[in-house]
């Protein structure tokens, strides 16, 4: 597997901010999707762009606090991703859950009086990551992803993102193990069949 995760994370830690893009870019996609799919129902577009935005800030700010496993950055960083994607939403629903499901909402307004988040981070980085979660699809694997249906999409997040096992994938969605076996093996082959080479590798070649 290529070691530009491990690569970027480094450089980001110490501060190149070139990095920091290189690492939104490549991931941003399964954050989109996982947020999606933690929501679906209820949350807006601009939620998904905000909740996103969240979640990047945090793990940003927690990068050199990210042991590689076996030499590499890669599984830490999309399982940080994936439980920070779990502790966003999870706190966005309570939210609204708690001001009424006739509010429409959005992270900055539902959360407590701390600000915006992006002011957590260096002027230098929040410009980067502004810059990248602004544009339109911030990722080939954005793309890709959206255009799987939602049964594979969910299996593969399930399994990239929250390191779940097929048993319980499928205790999850009420399906047999084998059922989700076979699910996550084509979403994969969608996906390579997508993407470049070098960024499926850095996205599946991970788990």
């Amino acid at each position: 597997m290529s070691e530009n995760t491990s690569i970027h994370v480094a450089r980001a830690i110490a501060g190149d901010h070139d990095s920091v893009g290189w690492l939104v870019e490549h991931f941003e996609g399964l954050v989109r999707a996982q947020v999606r799919m933690r929501l679906r129902g209820h949350g807006t577009p601009s939620d998904v762009d905000d909740l996103a935005a969240d979640v990047w800030v945090i793990v940003l700010q927690r990068l050199a606090d990210l042991a590689p496993r076996d030499q590499r950055h890669a599984p830490v960083l999309v399982q940080f991703l994936g439980t920070t994607v779990l502790h966003v939403c999870n706190n966005f629903l309570r939210a609204r859950l708690r001001q009424g499901a006739r509010l429409a909402g959005s992270p900055a307004a539902t959360a407590s009086n701390a600000g915006d988040p992006l002011d957590r981070l260096p002027a230098a980085t929040r410009a980067v990551l502004s810059r990248v979660l602004q544009r339109e699809h911030a990722s080939a694997i954005d793309r890709c992803l959206r255009e799987l249906p939602d049964d594979k999409r969910d299996v593969l997040v399930l399994r990239l993102m929250e390191h779940r096992s097929n048993q319980e994938i499928g205790e999850l969605l009420g399906l047999p193990a084998n059922t989700i076996a076979v699910r996550y093996r084509r979403a994969l082959e969608a996906l390579r069949e997508r993407l470049p080479r070098s960024v499926f590798r850095e996205l599946c070649g991970s788990r």
